[in-house]
């Protein structure tokens, strides 16, 4: 009978282990229900597409679910924009100075962020005159969100105002963003006032400005 308190201090200190446990995973399972939700919408959005340009065939069906593997894959990625590239020639060093500016940019709205965790490179063949972006390699889409969410360059430096972050675009993305933007402009030269290109939801759609996001 002796061992008893013993072994109920035990049981609780395991059960307070458990409990710290479930809270660290819980943001993180949140965000992944948002991800998930997201990426629900998005396939509802791209098999409109498909059935509007060609119909929903069996082609149509592996182009949209590419597509999703490929949002999915890149989720756990920022871009990184107007951030001044290091000009010396060596690669270590080029990288280094990408990885203690990452550093600085994260850190202040991602404090669990570690240069260890991560991995960059610069897309794009280098030019005289332009600063590639950045693409950032984190462990997990939850990270990605929250840095990108969260992000103000001006906070970190005011020196770095220009820098600005996003996610990982697929070419579809990229391309569906690029007509938006087209329309967006075309809509306003006709004199339509008070339009803007917001995400709902994870889609962009040209919204009023009044609108709120759904």
């Amino acid at each position: 009978m002796e061992a008893v308190p013993g072994d109920i201090t035990t049981i609780k200190e395991d059960l307070a282990s458990v409990n710290n446990l479930l809270s660290s995973l819980e943001p993180r399972i949140c965000e992944s229900e948002k991800r998930i939700e997201a990426l629900e919408q998005e396939l509802g959005v791209l098999k409109n597409q498909s059935i509007n340009s060609s119909g929903l065939d069996s082609g149509s069906l592996e182009v949209t679910l590419a597509e999703l593997h490929e949002r999915t894959r890149r989720s756990s990625n920022v871009m990184v924009f107007n951030l001044e590239e290091s000009p010396s020639a060596d690669v270590a060093v080029r990288k280094q100075h990408d990885m203690d500016f990452i550093s600085k940019l994260f850190s202040p709205f991602l404090p669990s962020f570690s240069p260890v965790g991560a991995r960059s490179l610069r897309v794009g063949k280098k030019k005289q005159g332009y600063t590639r972006p950045l693409k950032v390699i984190l462990g997990n889409p939850a990270d990605a969100s929250t840095v990108i969410s969260k992000f103000n360059a001006e906070l970190c430096d005011p020196l770095l105002s220009k820098v600005r972050l996003s996610r990982d675009r697929t070419p579809f993305e990229a391309n569906h963003l690029k007509t938006l933007n087209a329309e967006l402009a075309n809509r306003k030269s006709r004199g339509e006032e008070g339009l803007t290109i917001k995400y709902i939801s994870g889609v962009p759609k040209i919204v009023s400005n009044k609108q709120k996001n759904a």
